[in-house]
C-alpha cells in the first residue's frame, strides 16, 4: 500500500507511525462527519408575517402573501395552480370533525387543505394593500 505524504513537515517519528492514506483520510472523514453532525442545521426561514393561513379561523377572510421557501416543488406548483398565488383572497369555509382538513375558499372555489399546507402559506388581513386587482 502506497504512503500517504504529508503536506506539512512532520516530524521523524511521526513518519514511523505507521499511518498510511488509507488511514489517514478515514480519519479526515470522521472529522468532517463529526464537525457537521455537531453543527445544528438552519433555522427554516419564516415568513415575513406571523400569520399563516392555518391560523384562519372559520368564517374569517384573508389575502395570501407568499407560498412559504420550505413548501417542495410539486406541492408548490400544485397550490399555484389551484389560485393561491400571491393576492388570492381566501375564506376558511369549512373544517373536518378532526380539525384536518380544512375547506377554504379560493376564486369560488373550495379546496381542502391539510394544516401541513396551510401552514406553509403566509396570509395578512384584507385591505392592507397587497390584494389583486379585481377585473370588472
Amino acid at each position: 500500500m502506497a504512503r500517504f505524504e504529508f503536506p506539512f513537515p512532520i516530524e521523524a517519528d511521526q513518519r514511523r507511525s505507521g499511518l498510511d492514506r488509507a488511514s489517514f483520510l478515514t480519519i479526515l472523514a470522521l472529522m468532517f462527519w463529526l464537525i457537521k453532525k455537531s453543527t445544528p442545521p438552519p433555522p427554516p426561514p419564516s415568513s415575513p408575517v406571523g400569520d399563516t393561513l392555518a391560523d384562519l379561523a372559520l368564517g374569517e377572510e384573508a389575502v395570501v402573501l407568499e407560498i412559504s421557501g420550505r413548501c417542495p416543488g410539486p406541492e408548490r406548483r400544485r397550490l399555484l395552480d389551484l389560485g393561491l398565488t400571491p393576492g388570492a383572497r381566501v375564506r376558511a369555509e369549512i373544517r373536518s370533525p378532526g380539525g384536518d382538513p380544512t375547506g377554504y375558499r379560493v376564486r369560488g372555489a373550495v379546496l381542502a387543505l391539510r394544516r401541513k399546507q396551510a401552514e406553509r402559506i403566509a396570509i395578512e388581513p384584507p385591505g392592507t394593500g397587497v390584494e389583486e386587482e379585481e377585473a370588472s
